[in-house]
């Protein structure tokens, strides 16, 4: 079973959530190259992400950003 599989399957019926993290996890990870693209560039470059290099390491600090984005959006915040 691969990582995300695990963390899926540990985000329960939040995983459609958690798959909006993540993406939202791989577009900060490219943030400078995307502000840097057209918009036919930035789309061409999100149907081919330039993943193929990618280790478990890498996988593993975008599945971190994404919980880290989830629980800090999810947060009550205080009224003020």
């Amino acid at each position: 079973m691969t990582n995300n599989q695990d963390t899926y399957i540990a985000e329960n019926d939040q995983v459609g959530d958690f798959v909006a993290y993540f993406c939202a996890a791989l577009l900060l990870n490219w943030s400078a190259d995307l502000k840097a693209l057209d918009f036919q560039g930035i789309i061409v470059f999100l149907q081919r992400l330039p993943t193929d290099n990618w280790t478990l390491v890498e996988v593993s600090n975008s599945q971190l950003t994404a919980v880290f984005c989830s629980r800090i959006l999810t947060l009550p915040h205080p009224h003020t």
